[in-house]
């Protein structure tokens, strides 16, 4: 019966794992120098250089209707710039509907037909007006509704776009297209509220923390080494 000889690792061996162990945690360590850099978000709608607007298209159950427009630009402003139009002399014809957006600028720039903001804004409010004004005599209610194309505001990227009456939501203009009321002649005031996504995080940097898990990977393979190391002289 042949006995099998139990031969003492090679010290070259061990020498050759110990190397390469350390060279391979070595290696990684300066990897991460490079990868480990400063992350910052960048929502696509910061990274877009041009405007955009929506048009809110504003009817009435007779027909009757009116449109405003509003946006954001690179040469806007938050104040008044070129963009902002008035709006236009009342109908004399009843009925009719206006629509506006109430601004803090003097006449006639206090009722505006079209309004853009600065496109650097993060956040940013339309302050928008609806009267249904009927035929004399007329004490009826009436169903005006705002409609507007849920792809012009997607197109406008990573954000919320809320409707608000008074201090309630009533739509969110991503996911929907139209809000409808009834009236009875009444003012109503809306507000579309757009907040960009970038602006809920806190300005800092994200860091990857893989630093740790790094250096407790290549601990954890030195220990390794060194207990099979540490076994194989016990079984010479």
């Amino acid at each position: 019966m042949s006995i099998k000889k139990k031969y003492p690792l090679p010290r070259t061996y061990v020498r050759n794992v110990v190397v390469i162990t350390i060279f391979i945690g070595l290696t990684v360590m300066s990897n991460h120098i490079h990868f480990n850099k400063t992350i910052i978000p960048i929502s696509a709608a910061a990274s877009q250089i041009g405007l955009w607007n929506i048009t809110l298209h504003i009817t009435e159950s007779s027909g009757v209707g009116n449109t405003v427009i509003f946006g954001k630009a690179t040469d806007a402003s938050d104040g008044l710039d070129l963009y902002d139009l008035p709006e236009p002399p009342i109908s004399p014809q009843l009925p009719f509907i206006r629509s506006w957006f109430d601004t803090s600028f003097a006449e006639p720039f206090n009722n505006l037909l079209q309004e853009y903001k600065s496109f650097s804004s993060d956040r940013a409010v339309w302050n928008l007006s609806i009267v249904w004004v009927p035929v004399p005599g007329n004490q009826s209610t009436t169903k005006v509704s705002i409609l507007w194309d849920p792809a012009q505001v997607n197109a406008s990227y990573n954000h919320s776009f809320l409707l608000y009456e008074n201090i309630t939501v009533v739509a969110d203009m991503v996911m929907n297209g139209s809000y409808s009321f009834m009236t009875n002649g009444t003012l109503h005031r809306f507000q579309i509220i757009y907040q960009n996504e970038i602006s809920n995080n806190t300005g800092k940097p994200m860091e990857i923390p893989i630093f740790p898990l790094i250096i407790g990977g290549f601990v954890f393979i030195v220990i390794i080494v060194a207990a099979f190391i540490f076994i194989k002289r016990k079984m010479k």
